[in-house]
C-alpha cells in the first residue's frame, strides 16, 4: 500500500509539473508583452538565443513608432486564440491564414524564434527561402520513406 501511494504521488506530481508548461501562445503573449513594455530581460527569457540579438531592436522600434506598435499590439490580440501548427520542435502561430511567428522548444521550453543573420534581414531571400523548401522536402520525404 505504502509503494502504491508513493508511485501515485509520483504520478501526481509528474501530470501537475506537465500542466504547467506554456503553449506556444502563452509564450508569444508573454513575449510580446515583454517587448511592448520595453522588458529585455523579460523578451529575452521567451525567446531564442538567436532572437536575443533583435529583441532591444524591435522594443525600440515599438518605443519609436506608434503605427508600428499599433500594429503589434493588433496581432498580439489575436495571438491567443490563434491557430498554431506544431512540427515536432517547431511551432507557428497561424493569423489570419499566414504564419506570423516561429517558435522553437530550447531546453524543452518554447521560445520566440526570430532569426536575422548579420547583415541580411527578416524575409529570407529567394535561394533561403528555396534551402528551406527543399531541406522540407527531405525532411517529407524520409518521412514518407519510413
Amino acid at each position: 500500500m505504502k509503494k502504491f501511494l508513493m508511485a501515485l504521488s509520483v504520478l501526481g506530481c509528474m501530470l501537475i509539473m506537465s500542466g504547467c508548461a506554456e503553449t506556444p501562445q502563452q509564450v508569444a503573449q508573454k513575449w510580446g508583452e515583454a517587448i511592448i513594455n520595453g522588458d529585455l530581460a523579460a523578451a529575452n527569457n521567451y525567446s531564442s538565443p538567436e532572437t536575443h540579438q533583435v529583441n532591444e531592436t524591435i522594443i525600440k522600434d515599438m518605443a519609436e513608432n506608434a503605427e508600428h506598435r499599433a500594429t503589434f499590439e493588433a496581432h498580439l490580440q489575436q495571438v491567443a486564440n490563434s491557430e498554431v501548427f506544431i512540427d515536432g520542435d517547431v511551432a507557428q502561430i497561424i493569423i489570419d491564414g499566414k504564419a506570423a511567428l516561429a517558435l522553437v522548444k530550447v531546453d524543452g521550453d518554447w521560445k520566440v524564434h526570430i532569426n536575422v543573420q548579420k547583415g541580411g534581414s527578416a524575409e529570407p531571400t529567394e535561394s533561403e527561402a528555396e534551402a528551406a523548401a527543399k531541406a522540407q522536402a527531405d525532411v517529407n520525404s524520409k518521412r514518407d520513406s519510413e
